[in-house]
């Protein structure tokens, strides 16, 4: 039961409504009146009517809504040493994000937590197709490991991967780790052009362009602490 009667409700007017009538969603009670209803004080005497039904409602919403996270005020992408603040305006519009050249972000419209996410979700993607595949050549050159092309994926199990082909792909949520780790794991990629494999050769390649290499690989392992709750929902 809840601990307080009646909940938070919101009223809208609707001319296609031909009577009073309840709706609960993860938004929580919205109460749909018909246009030109005038008889408001009845609604505490409807919703107190139908309180079995709201609060039965309102409980099997909230055990399939998903846990509430904290949206971020700042992201950093440590593998570019660079931070932005994050802003929120609320409108009634289609949520987008507006970049400013100050490293802000502000994103407008009707926040909602999933969508918000998945909207900072694609604005790192954006991102990492654009600084990622300049990392990349970056060290190809300084070590002379030329390859093929890269794809920016948005991998679930893997930082990276490499082809019989050349072909490098890398995982998006790089930007979001130190660059030492995110350089570790491009090395890691570029080696596999010359040595497809995990030999002992393999590894003294890696170790010959990064030498705290097994420190690296260690650190990964304990990845989480460096992902914000944004980008693991």
């Amino acid at each position: 039961m809840s601990k307080t009667w009646p909940p938070v409700y919101t009223i809208r007017r609707s001319q296609r409504a031909r009577r009073v009538l309840l709706k609960v969603s993860s938004n929580g009670l919205e109460v749909v009146l018909p246009q030109g209803y005038k008889q408001q004080y009845t609604l505490a005497n409807l919703l107190t009517t139908h309180r079995k039904w709201i609060e039965e409602q309102l409980l099997k919403v909230s055990q399939l809504a998903p846990q509430c996270i904290e949206l971020p005020k700042e992201i950093k992408l440590l593998a570019l040493a660079k931070q932005y603040t994050v802003a929120y305006l609320e409108t009634e519009n289609r949520q987008k994000i507006v970049e400013s050249i100050e490293h802000k972000i502000t994103i407008m419209g009707k926040n909602t937590q999933p969508e918000t996410c998945n909207l900072l979700k694609k604005w790192l993607f954006t991102k990492a197709k654009h600084y990622l595949p300049e990392l990349l050549e970056i060290y190809s050159k300084t070590y002379n490991l030329p390859y093929n092309r890269v794809t920016i994926k948005r991998q679930k199990t893997r930082w990276g991967s490499c082809t019989a082909q050349k072909s490098i792909n890398l995982n998006y949520q790089l930007l979001l780790l130190p660059l030492e780790l995110a350089r570790y794991v491009i090395i890691h990629e570029l080696c596999h052009t010359k040595e497809l494999n995990h030999s002992i050769n393999f590894w003294r390649l890696v170790a010959s362009m990064d030498p705290n290499w097994q420190q690296h690989r260690q650190q990964l392992r304990d990845f989480k602490k460096f992902m914000p709750a944004w980008i693991l929902e």
